[in-house]
């Protein structure tokens, strides 16, 4: 403190190495050939470089984590619950971050390092790899009730994050954290004539080959107690 005014918070500094990691993480997603590790892996690297209200903050302490007691996903989801329950508050927006506001942070921070901004169809893949990356992710509420883990659901238009909570009743309620366009998934539109998402029974991994991306089922998850 200076004068009695606080110092703003040091800015960090990539080291090399640390530059050279994201060069190759960004190369990898740009190529079209990537996994949602990759993802990982780039969000990560970022995440303490962004700022604090950033998307790539928030998510990127969530899938370090996995399970988190504070942040801005930590409280739209208590207030969700809140707002399901009838307790007054803060109105609740859907869904708390939306594709252009995760381009828009992420592209901002790679000019930071002097690499090329994600065009708009691999910041929605992109997305999507962190849709896929947060399922069963659990939310714990300031009372430290936990509330998830978060599902993807999908329909013919979307792959939505969902968050799921309890009406008074007893009832169970989800509502979308992340809404991604589905450039993905065939979906069986015979089958489903709407727009409906449903949500997966099964963990699903995100991956592109040779610039065709695609979400998969891989094995059947287990219930929770």
């Amino acid at each position: 403190m200076i004068g009695g005014v606080a110092k703003p918070p040091k800015k960090p500094v990539p080291d090399q190495k640390e530059q050279w990691l994201v060069d190759q993480a960004c190369s990898t997603i740009a190529a079209g050939s990537f996994t949602e590790r990759d993802v990982l892996t780039l969000l990560i690297l970022l995440r303490r470089h962004a700022p604090l209200s950033s998307p790539v903050r928030e998510f990127g302490d969530f899938v370090a984590h996995r399970e988190k007691d504070r942040g801005i996903l930590q409280e739209y989801v208590s207030r969700a619950q809140k707002a399901l329950r009838g307790e007054t508050g803060d109105a609740v927006n859907l869904p708390v971050f939306s594709v252009s506001d995760i381009g828009k942070a992420l592209n901002d921070l790679l000019a930071t390092f002097a690499i090329e901004p994600f065009d708009t169809e691999r910041v929605n893949q992109i997305a999507v790899c962190i849709i896929t990356l947060l399922q069963t992710v659990v939310v714990e509420t300031p009372l430290g009730q936990e509330l998830g883990g978060f599902g993807v659901a999908m329909s013919s238009n979307h792959i939505i994050l969902m968050g799921r909570g309890t009406v008074p009743a007893g009832h169970v309620f989800e509502y979308p954290l992340l809404i991604a366009e589905n450039h993905a998934y065939e979906y069986s539109l015979a089958q489903h004539q709407v727009d409906y998402p449903m949500r997966n029974d099964f963990i699903v991994h995100a991956y592109a080959l040779n610039g065709v991306f695609r979400c998969e089922q891989t094995r059947p998850m287990l219930r929770r107690a």
